[in-house]
């Protein structure tokens, strides 16, 4: 089996482990709004780390968590609840996946930086529908690259 092949099945592994872990309410897009303010939950956490892409971090946060939310309907009246509760099990989830998926988390992070630079330029009004990135600028690469390598910890 060839190297691309393989990091293709991996690909398929992972989206079926994070549909198994989603509620069946979820969409996709709130999955992954999660998964960034998960990252960036822990990212927040760490100390010694660019001020400036920290202050990034910290701002996106809600961001993530109204994209949840947004996306998350099927329960109105318990919406804080379900966000505090998957946002636990999912940075839970993260914490345990980083011991053997180190590369795929780092650039997961990357790619939520990027995504978060958009959310934050477009200060995700009303009438602002939130697309996760599929291709990324040189800059946001350079600044999450390492940010995120480092936030993750050794």
């Amino acid at each position: 089996m060839t190297e691309s092949a393989l990091k293709s099945l991996l690909a398929l592994l992972l989206l079926s482990a994070q549909a198994c872990l989603a509620n069946a309410d979820e969409s996709r897009l709130a999955v992954q709004s999660l998964r960034c303010a998960a990252i960036f939950s822990i990212f927040s956490q760490k100390s010694g780390l660019d001020e400036s892409v920290q202050t990034s971090v910290k701002t996106a946060i809600p961001f993530f968590e109204k994209i949840y939310l947004k996306e998350f309907t099927s329960d109105p009246v318990n919406l804080s609840r379900q966000l505090s509760e998957r946002m636990a099990q999912t940075k839970s989830g993260l914490i345990e996946e980083i011991k053997t998926r180190r590369p795929y988390l780092e650039e997961e992070g990357v790619v939520c930086g990027a995504w978060a630079e958009g959310l934050i330029d477009q200060k995700l009004d009303g009438f602002f529908t939130p697309v996760y990135p599929k291709v990324l600028s040189p800059q946001a690469r350079s600044k999450y690259t390492e940010f995120s390598r480092n936030a993750w910890g050794p």
